[in-house]
């Protein structure tokens, strides 16, 4: 916690091979890591929920290139982080592919209270429901400035931003705050067996949460 990481200079790529998530869903990445623009390869597969290069993020992730394959059976996937709590994921360039069950997104699963910016995704994503090309799942938080040229493959709530996001969360009996996606742009192929696709949003939930 509170910890700052950074890859030094003029590495240019790192193979990591098979790599298992930092972390886990109840043990939270809460550093900063600052990837200094180097390229991390990871190729995994695995039956883990909460994966990707971290499991669960409460800290920051920044200046950072992820290449490769990601693919699990669990739920919330993301090759940067599975699951985001109040937590930054900024100036990240994404060229891989992702494949598990629901709450895939290209960059993050879940994003609950926190933002993901100035980040781009390229590659595959599928899962079942609650699918995006940046996004799996908006609870609460910020999407901002990010740009998606993906094939997304789901069965509900597919979207090329994000697959499924509430439009505000209710912080106490009478303070709600508003869930923002904005400066977006998509040029994503988007697909849903079933019901919920949209170029930028699956479908945006007009109740809280």
């Amino acid at each position: 916690k509170n910890t700052y990481f950074k890859i030094k200079d003029g590495i240019g790529s790192i193979d990591l091979g098979d790599f298992g998530p930092i972390g886990k869903d109840t043990f939270k990445f809460e550093g900063n890591f600052n990837g200094n623009f180097n390229e991390l390869i990871i190729n995994s597969k695995n039956t883990q929920s909460s994966f990707g290069l971290f499991a669960h993020l409460a800290g920051r992730v920044e200046n950072l290139i992820i290449s490769g394959t990601m693919e699990s059976t669990g739920s919330y996937g993301g090759v940067v982080a599975g699951k985001v709590t109040n937590g930054t994921i900024s100036n990240v360039f994404v060229n891989a592919n992702i494949k598990g069950a629901n709450y895939i997104g290209g960059i993050v699963g879940q994003l609950q209270g926190g933002l993901i910016e100035k980040s781009v995704h390229y590659g595959t994503v599928e899962g079942l429901n609650y699918v995006g090309g940046i996004l799996g799942h908006l609870h609460t938080g910020t999407v901002s400035n990010v740009y998606s040229r993906s094939n997304i493959i789901g069965n509900a709530y597919v979207g090329g931003i994000v697959g499924h996001a509430y439009l505000y969360s209710r912080i106490s009996s009478s303070v709600y705050t508003q869930n923002n996606i904005n400066h977006t742009y998509s040029a994503s192929y988007v697909s849903s067996k079933n019901t919920y696709v949209g170029g930028i949003v699956g479908y945006a939930d007009p109740t809280r949460y």
